[in-house]
């Protein structure tokens, strides 16, 4: 070989070299960018429990019931350094506590909870930011979150729904028993209620930025009024009203700051 091709090949050897050193490096980029995070899971048993209460940061809360006598806890706690995350369990005379802190000031973890009760628990949960979801739990319901959404189905019980900041919010019951208070609140968000025709209670619904729609049909409170246009666009906003009777002792009041609220008809 003349002295050309020789320095034609070392040039090959070389950018191929430089290029899988390159490639590599890239690779590691990528594998540390995605592996960064830990993830630990806690699982427990609680028996002997009547009610549960739920302290998160940031993350979701699930909650499904079934027919055992006993609370099944599962939390995935995903961050940097899961030991950073520390979830205190505990059971004091029958109320399962369970609660999310922080070893480090301003850090940032995803600590989801999972959670199955008997159907007659009562249930308190919070979290700063996540979403929360509640299935066909009977007994008190109790949610809050500063972002995310709120879904209560199969409500049966007294529920209070709150989103502090941005968030939509959705509660399902069929029948709303006797002597039962439906509440919720949205800052920035829309209000879903879905309930029976059949069902009785009282109606107060108010939304500042949004309107009021309902395909359940839904009484309004007598009023002696001139009608003009600023009067229409307040039915649109807050209405006081009932389903079926009037001196129903169960009620239902929603509000929102931004978004509208909807009633919608389910079967019996």
């Amino acid at each position: 070989m003349t002295k050309k091709y020789y320095i034609l090949l070392y040039l090959c050897i070389f950018t191929l070299c430089h290029a899988e050193s390159t490639f590599f490096s890239y690779f590691d980029s990528v594998s540390s960018l995605f592996n960064r995070y830990q993830e630990k899971i806690i699982s427990q048993e609680f028996t002997n429990a009547q009610a549960l209460c739920i302290n998160n940061k940031d993350g979701a809360i699930t909650v499904h019931t079934w027919q055992q006598n006993s609370i099944m806890v599962e939390i995935c706690i995903h961050a940097k350094n899961t030991d950073d995350v520390v979830c205190s369990l505990q059971n004091k005379s029958g109320t399962v506590y369970l609660d999310t802190k922080y070893a480090l000031e301003g850090m940032h973890a995803d600590v989801s909870y999972n959670i199955i009760i008997p159907e007659n628990t009562d249930v308190t949960l919070k979290t700063e930011s996540g979403n929360i979801l509640v299935k066909q739990a009977r007994g008190i319901l109790q949610a809050k979150t500063g972002k995310g959404n709120i879904e209560m189905y199969g409500v049966q019980n007294n529920a209070n729904a709150k989103v502090e900041e941005k968030g939509d919010i959705i509660i399902e019951s069929v029948i709303v028993p006797e002597e039962t208070v439906i509440q919720a609140f949205t800052h920035k968000g829309n209000i879903t209620v879905k309930t029976s025709q059949t069902t009785q209670a009282l109606i107060a619904a108010k939304t500042e930025q949004g309107k009021i729609n309902s395909e359940l049909l839904i009484t309004l409170h007598a009023k002696t009024t001139k009608l003009s246009s600023e009067i229409w666009n307040q039915l649109k906003k807050e209405i006081h009203g009932y389903i079926n009777d009037s001196e129903a002792k169960s009620s239902i009041n929603l509000k929102t700051n931004n978004g509208n609220i909807n009633f919608f008809p389910l079967h019996d």
